[in-house]
């Protein structure tokens, strides 16, 4: 199995391509964050944001445009944790009807919620980089008075998702597509051209979409695994 790294050198070598190696020291440097922070007027929004605008400035020495593969996973159903969510919620279901005294080392086995979640706790607890309940497990008692500010956020997901459909496949294909892959775009476009280069996500073109969208909505619960 190829990992990003090791795919992307083995094409280097391929006499027909031309690839470019940059190196991004420093990805996270608190002097880039307070960059980007500044011409946005708002935190960061993603984990990559700062290699991002980093590789962006290098690309913008020799072009001005560039492709980026931004917008597929939600396309595609790419993130394996959450697009996995009604086949784990049925093991869920399975392990929920066993005794506590057995089903919450089985739980915990398998990287399931300690407690019994409702599914869009479990959709949360997957789609968040840092669950409140980690918050919480790490927080002072000054920041617990903070953190529940999440509670306004957390209200509003909580009606797009269940506005999303009729199923579990259908709620959380249409919180991608409605709430997170718009956020994303902006992102992706706000961070490229902070360092002056314009980004085209085609994997998020309209004509590639709207197919791949309908083919989805058909897709049935047991089988989005």
């Amino acid at each position: 199995m190829h990992t990003t790294k090791a795919l992307m050198l083995s094409r280097s070598r391929n006499p027909s391509s031309s690839h470019v190696l940059v190196q991004l020291p420093g990805a996270m440097s608190l002097d880039v964050v307070k960059r980007l922070t500044a011409l946005r007027g708002h935190p960061i929004g993603m984990h990559n944001e700062a290699a991002m605008y980093l590789l962006a400035r290098a690309v913008s020495h020799s072009h001005k445009v560039l492709l980026t593969a931004e917008g597929a996973d939600e396309i595609f159903l790419g993130y394996s944790r959450i697009f996995r969510l009604p086949f784990d919620l049925h093991r869920l279901a399975l392990l929920a009807a066993l005794p506590d005294v057995i089903g919450r080392p089985a739980r915990r086995y398998v990287g399931f919620p300690k407690f019994k979640p409702s599914e869009f706790e479990f959709f949360l607890a997957r789609y968040t980089y840092f669950p409140q309940a980690e918050k919480l497990v790490l927080a002072t008692s000054a920041w617990r008075k903070g953190i529940v500010h999440d509670a306004g956020p957390i209200d509003l997901m909580i009606n797009a998702y269940h506005s999303g459909g009729a199923t579990p496949v259908e709620r959380k294909r249409l919180f991608f597509v409605r709430r997170h892959l718009p956020a994303l775009l902006e992102i992706v476009d706000n961070t490229t051209m902070a360092a002056g280069v314009e980004s085209r996500v085609p994997f998020a073109d309209h004509p590639m979409e709207v197919p791949l969208l309908l083919i989805q909505r058909d897709v049935p619960d047991h089988l989005s695994c």
